[in-house]
């Protein structure tokens, strides 16, 4: 699948089946219902993707910061400079703190990495 933004004209229409995947990776089922993909690539996706990301943020921090966190990353690989962003939408969404949220959800993430790994040192013992 390519990396490039194509603006589609169509009209809403069923152009991706989406599946559930499990902790490993594996397809699971598909999702029924109404999905909508957001794909990095496309300018209007990355807005929509951070307005999710100012509305969760309450709710799940962790998950607002690993948002911002992609569109970061995306950014940079793709040498973007947000061109289809208002100068608003930055600040309302980048507020100083959401750099502290990032380094938390990179300490969350080392965390549960510790985590995993001491709970498969356990299931070593018990086996034993």
């Amino acid at each position: 699948m390519k990396n490039t933004y194509t603006p589609d004209n169509k009209p809403l229409y069923t152009k991706y089946r989406v599946f559930r995947a499990g902790e490993k990776g594996e397809i699971l089922d598909e999702v029924e219902g109404f999905t909508f993909t957001l794909r990095l690539p496309d300018p209007h996706a990355r807005k929509a993707l951070l307005r999710y990301a100012k509305s969760v943020r309450a709710e799940n921090p962790l998950l607002a910061a690993e948002l911002v966190s992609l569109l970061i990353q995306f950014e940079s690989a793709s040498a973007g400079v947000f061109a289809n962003l208002d100068e608003s939408d930055l600040t309302d969404i980048y507020e100083p703190d959401i750099y502290s949220l990032i380094a938390e959800c990179d300490k969350l993430r080392e965390q549960l990495h510790d985590l995993k790994n001491g709970i498969d040192e356990l299931d070593g013992e018990v086996c034993e």
